[in-house]
């Protein structure tokens, strides 16, 4: 009899040693859990923080572009009549250019809001998470084509302004 105690207190101290094990591996991997919940939070966090600067920093600059636009335009018609023919043309030419592409952005972003505002309702229970929004990799591009032509055209009606003042000849002529 003492033997078949024997045994049995032997087979449940080898149970509980082997729950004891399978306690410390689930706690282990609660834990795991636990870290990369906390990094995944960090990690969405950071990912919509960065996008609500992201939207600030659009709406800084299409104010910026707008005052930059007024402003030559305001500059422009006290000078028009100034200007040598050619230093008109080029200057329309470049801000022309400027305000082109950035209508044609608007216009393109918009479009592609509405698009995926109708997809989005057809396509419920899809993940968009693969997605490339196109206007985020083209912005770069299109910033530099609106800022650089248009500020070109600036400077070229600056220093004609400068030249009238100072009465040296304009450019170009």
């Amino acid at each position: 009899m003492k033997y078949l105690e024997k045994k049995q207190h032997f087979e449940l101290s080898r149970q509980s040693a082997v729950q004891l094990e399978l306690l410390r591996e689930l706690k282990f991997h609660n834990q795991a859990i636990e870290r990369l919940q906390e990094s995944h939070l960090a990690h969405f966090e950071f990912a919509n923080s960065t996008k609500n600067r992201l939207e600030q920093q659009k709406s800084y600059n299409a104010v910026v572009l707008a005052i930059g636009y007024a402003g030559f335009f305001a500059l422009w018609a006290f000078l028009k009549d100034l200007l040598p023919d050619r230093a008109t043309s080029l200057t329309a030419i470049l801000v022309g250019f400027s305000l082109l592409v950035y209508v044609f952005w608007e216009i393109g972003i918009a479009a592609s809001n509405t698009f995926d505002i109708i997809h989005s309702e057809n396509d419920l229970g899809r993940s968009s998470a693969n997605k490339v929004y196109w206007p985020e990799k083209l912005f770069p591009y299109v910033w530099v084509l609106t800022t650089a032509s248009g500020l070109a055209g600036t400077v070229i009606l600056f220093y004609n302004a400068i030249a009238h003042f100072c009465q040296l000849p304009m450019w170009p002529s």
